[in-house]
């Protein structure tokens, strides 16, 4: 009897320890506490238009009962993503990109039982942004050259608003005008003037006097 009653705190201290390894032993494993749970949330990240993957997108999870930022990631270059170390509860994620619009998923459930959270994938649509309407203005150049001759654009000369086509023609190269408005092209006033395509009967020089500038 006094042998039984040596051996009981023994036995306590025995039990004592066997009850704090079994609890070690169990807050290591993965799943079974808090302090070690890695629940994860995966998905991949696609442009809605173009099916193709969207790199660096931007994926932030939010916890539902308080809309508290949990924690984040980025997408690699296949679009996909995975965030690792989320507790348990239920979560909402957002994914944007610049130039996209930003579109969230909901109701991502994290337990125990099934840690890992697989939303597919998550279409992005190019973000449109409406701009006034612009006027787009081109201008001849003032010369250019074809095949079988050159062309002198005088639409910007200020003469146009005003005299005769004499007057364009002091401008343009290889053309001389003199004093009396005789018209010599490249020293020679043995030239023909077309009106419509048609050759004038009248002297190039008189000709050219009666249509005005603005023609």
């Amino acid at each position: 009897m006094k042998d039984i009653m040596k051996s009981i705190p023994y036995l306590v201290i025995l039990s004592a320890i066997i009850a704090c390894a079994t609890a070690f032993t169990f807050a290591q494993r993965p799943g079974t506490g808090l302090g070690s749970f890695n629940g994860t949330i995966s998905g991949t990240v696609y442009d809605a238009i173009y099916e193709e993957p969207i790199e660096y997108a931007n994926i932030v999870v939010y916890r539902v009962e308080d809309s508290t930022q949990v924690t984040g990631t980025i997408t690699d270059p296949a679009g996909s993503f995975v965030v690792t170390n989320v507790l348990p509860g239920t979560y909402y994620i957002e994914a944007s990109f610049i130039g996209y619009t930003t579109k969230s998923v909901n109701n991502i459930k994290i337990t125990p039982a099934e840690p890992d959270a697989h939303v597919g994938r998550i279409a992005l649509r190019a973000m449109i942004i409406d701009v006034e309407g612009t006027e787009v203005v081109g201008e001849r150049p003032a010369l250019t050259y074809e095949i079988d001759k050159k062309v002198v654009n005088v639409s910007r000369q200020t003469t146009v608003t005003s005299g005769s086509a004499i007057d364009v023609l002091e401008n343009v190269p290889s053309v001389n005008v003199d004093i009396e408005g005789n018209v010599s092209l490249r020293g020679s006033e043995n030239f023909t003037v077309l009106i419509d395509g048609r050759p004038t009967i009248l002297d190039p020089s008189d000709a050219l006097r009666q249509i005005p500038a603005t023609m």
